[in-house]
């Protein structure tokens, strides 16, 4: 899963993010936390093989 996420100083400059790749299964909990007026996008994508 490929996340971008607010950066540091989003509440502040909307063009502050950052982005992660995460592996992640059904079992998996994410997080997402915000800032005043921020946003929060996943992709996710099926690895070849995978259950």
């Amino acid at each position: 899963m490929v996340v971008w996420k607010d950066g540091i100083n989003a509440d502040l400059n909307a063009k502050d993010f950052k982005m992660e790749t995460l592996e992640v299964n059904k079992k998996s909990v994410i997080k997402a936390i915000l800032s005043k007026g921020g946003g929060w996008v996943a992709h996710l994508q099926m690895i070849s093989g995978a259950n």
